[in-house]
Parts: structure tokens; C-alpha cells; sequence
């Protein structure tokens, strides 16, 4: 799971896919590879002042 803040409404949604972006390019799911996981969430939640959009996708693996 990870956070992005934007300035103004319409970059909500742009900035939950940028953490999507992020999580799959930094590898933030390395630990659950290699612990086996057959699947991981990955999160991303854009915030706007009290606003919020959350984007998710499951990723799975080949073991």
C-alpha cells in the first residue's frame, strides 16, 4: 500500500495509478515473492484535501 498527495481534484485518480506505478517499479512485493505469496494486493490510495481515491489490483505468481 502506498500514498500520493495531489493539489487539486482531478489528480486523484492519476495519482493512486502513479503509487500503482511506483509499487511495481521500486518492487515493494519482494518479501511476499519470496516468501512464496501465489498472490499480492497492490494498493494505491491518491489524496486531495479530505478527498480520497483508492486504485487496486491483485498481481499473481508463478511459483
Amino acid at each position: 500500500m502506498e500514498f500520493k498527495i495531489g493539489k487539486k481534484r482531478p489528480d486523484l485518480m492519476k495519482k493512486a495509478e502513479e503509487v500503482l506505478q511506483q509499487i511495481m517499479e521500486k518492487r515493494y512485493d519482494t518479501p511476499f515473492i519470496e516468501e512464496e505469496y501465489e498472490q499480492c494486493i497492490h494498493i494505491g490510495i491518491g489524496f486531495v484535501r479530505k478527498m480520497c481515491r483508492v486504485k487496486c489490483e491483485t498481481v499473481r505468481y508463478e511459483l
